[in-house]
């Protein structure tokens, strides 16, 4: 599928980060592969911003956490589910077919929905806005932040 899952840094493709991480080529990222991604992310961080950098100790926990029926590695599958985001609704608002509002509604989200961004942010007329799939299927765009700086969504990590 071509949504976030597909999509790694930047819009970089998955499978072309994938190949990033995979340094042996062996189609699994082990723990010493992914590890020595993040210091060379580390390393440029340093330079920009030391508050974004990730402990090793939390990048070891969340390769571990990653693994799958006793793998030693990351799959491609395995590496793609770490790439996407979910939000929750904390405010009801109106998921639109068009980024700019007004737009056409596509229905409305509810508090405690759970969504999963395929894109964005993307910032229009002092809102920030994220394109979503819902449970049911519906797709659209939903505002995180409005232009008077009301929430409508937060960020959410599925157990």
């Amino acid at each position: 599928r071509e949504d976030q899952a597909g999509k790694g840094l930047e819009g970089l493709p998955s499978k072309d980060l994938f190949g990033m991480l995979d340094r042996d080529q062996d189609g699994m990222i082990g723990k010493e592969e992914f590890l020595f991604f993040f210091d060379d992310v580390a390393e440029l961080l340093e330079e920009k911003q030391e508050s974004l950098r990730t402990s090793r100790e939390d990048l070891e926990k969340l390769f571990d956490f990653s693994l799958r029926d006793g793998l030693l590695g990351l799959s491609f599958e395995a590496f793609e589910r770490l790439l996407i985001r979910f939000v929750q609704v904390v405010r009801p608002t109106v998921m639109t077919q068009q980024l700019n509002l007004p737009g056409e509604a596509v229905r409305e989200v509810k508090p405690n929905e759970v969504l999963e961004v395929l894109a964005g942010p993307q910032v229009t007329a002092k809102m920030k806005r994220v394109y979503c799939r819902s449970k049911d299927g519906a797709i659209g765009w939903v505002t995180v932040i409005g232009n008077v700086g009301s929430f409508f969504l937060k960020d959410f990590q599925p157990e």
